[in-house]
């Protein structure tokens, strides 16, 4: 075969329900820019995926021009810890050869990772486009079931390929913390189903996500779940914060049932100072109140929560 300069292109592409994760190349093309063999694009595709760890070996037939025969069998294959681009001219003839060992896929392609091994020469060129399949890891389902103070995230992937582990994520006002780590199957086609429980959430809305490593380190995340934990409880009645406070003071109270409430503050003597709220309260609610201590005495005070099937009471301190 005459020497040629050798041309290889690719383009990444992200899809599947919720990972964004590196994509393995479905289609390499190699072409030299029209001054050697391959004057027009050469395409080789993905035809198995094998190998500890599996990685991808990509097929075809190429036309080098003022060759014979023609087409010639060509293949990328990983071989002996590194990738080889070889071309079947009576046995396979290694052309090109990358040291750098992309696990699992794709073929490091960057110009400069290749090496001339053959009659060819250093690639030179590297711009182009190609086409992308399947996610390292597929993921095809992924929900929430709340059940009392308990979230339960269930999901189900198609395909592993070096999956190391999945970590639960939950967000908090500090950014994302680890609550939960489960086991991934390293490589593996074929449906696999994942649940972890978090317990003990308090009533509110949580938001959670799935973090996946594979064994080189990357991670990816899936998109955000959020869940709502409801209120079992006939109410919910904050601590006062600050508290001892001057001049105001704040405190929070949900109910589990629209319903009328009324919230009163009353001194040591049991003497009403102020009708804080005297009105309808939504259910599965944080309401938040407010209480300005201007032009009282420095002391004790009681806040009386009543609703139509609750009373409570918090106590607070005016600090001048």
């Amino acid at each position: 075969m005459k020497k040629r300069f050798l041309h290889a292109m690719f383009v990444l592409g992200i899809f599947g329900l919720a990972w964004a994760l590196p994509l393995r190349a479905q289609t390499i093309s190699l072409h030299d820019g029209g001054a050697g063999c391959f004057p027009s694009a050469q395409t080789l595709s993905f035809s198995s995926n094998d190998g500890s760890p599996a990685r991808n070996t990509y097929t075809g037939n190429v036309s080098i021009p003022g060759s014979s025969p023609l087409p010639y069998p060509a293949r990328v294959i990983f071989s002996g810890g590194s990738w080889l681009l070889q071309i079947d001219d009576g046995g396979w003839n290694t052309i090109a050869s990358s040291a750098v060992a992309t696990s699992p896929n794709p073929p490091n392609l960057t110009l400069g990772a290749w090496a001339d091994v053959g009659d060819c020469e250093p690639l030179t060129q590297f711009d182009g486009t190609g086409t992308e399949s399947s996610l390292p890891v597929s993921l095809v389902s992924a929900i929430a079931i709340v059940q009392a103070q308990s979230a339960t995230l269930q999901w189900t992937t198609v395909q592993e390929i070096n999956n190391d582990r999945f970590v639960i994520e939950q967000q908090t006002g500090q950014g994302w913390k680890p609550v939960g780590e489960l086991k991934g199957q390293g490589n593996a086609i074929g449906q696999n189903n994942y649940a972890f429980t978090v317990s003990n959430l308090p009533y509110g809305q949580h938001v959670f996500r799935i973090a996946q490593y594979d064994r080189t380190g990357s991670v990816s995340h899936s998109r955000p779940i959020s869940v709502y934990v409801e209120l079992t409880e006939a109410f919910m009645l904050s601590e006062a914060y600050p508290n001892p406070f001057n001049p105001q003071t704040n405190f929070t109270l949900a109910v589990a049932q629209t319903q009328l409430v009324q919230i009163r503050l009353f001194d040591l003597q049991g003497r009403e100072v102020v009708m804080l709220y005297n009105g309808s309260l939504a259910g599965q609610t944080t309401h938040t109140f407010s209480f300005n201590g201007h032009g009282l005495a420095s002391g004790k005070y009681f806040v009386r929560v009543q609703g139509e099937n609750f009373v409570a009471h918090k106590q607070m301190v005016l600090m001048k």
